[in-house]
């Protein structure tokens, strides 16, 4: 996370940040519209934190975790055995015990890695089977924030990467649901 907030730095400066939070209630239900999303809470937010850090200096066990990875570096697997571990140790309990964990699989060559991310089959679908096996929801944001990468996106090689990944995970992970934001 450091090596990226180095990377945008001069970009967040440039930003003022202000956060809304939101509900929309189904029309005269009194309930909150979850429009069918997987993994979305019936009410409240996911607290979380990226794995292994104390979240708002508390020692609060959170109901979701963040874990970067770089897509090209095929070290999905590896990251979150880690966090687990780190996981474990900092609260004595199963990684399991998240509501939800995030992804963020990125492409550290950004723009340029797009074409190549469609014939990575075999390594998505090593991935898919992987994410599966850790009964835990899954959220996979796949190469996020593109509007704001050095190496631009092709629009077009970039939704192909992303439908290639989410045809392999809706077949191996059910219990994961790709999350798209720019």
């Amino acid at each position: 996370m450091e090596f990226a907030r180095q990377k945008l730095q001069a970009k967040i400066d440039f930003y003022t940040t202000e956060t809304d939070v939101c509900a929309e209630l189904r029309e005269g239900s009194g309930t909150l519209a979850s429009y069918d999303a997987r993994h979305v809470p019936q009410s409240g937010v996911y607290y979380g934190e990226p794995a292994g850090a104390a979240v708002a200096g508390t020692a609060k066990k959170p109901s979701s975790t963040l874990i970067y990875v770089e897509f090209e570096d095929n070290n999905l697997r590896e990251r979150v055995e880690n966090d687990r571990v780190r996981y474990i140790e900092k609260y004595g309990g199963k990684l399991s015990a998240y509501s939800v964990i995030e992804i963020a699989w990125n492409f550290k060559r950004e723009g340029a890695a797009l074409k190549s991310v469609p014939g990575q089959t075999s390594m998505i679908t090593e991935t898919a089977k992987y994410l599966s096996s850790l009964n835990v929801p899954i959220l996979l944001r796949v190469g996020a924030e593109m509007n704001v990468w050095t190496t631009p996106a092709d629009p077009n090689e970039f939704k192909e990467a992303f439908r290639s990944i989410a045809k392999i995970m809706r077949v191996h992970a059910p219990n994961v649901a790709l999350v798209w934001y720019g």
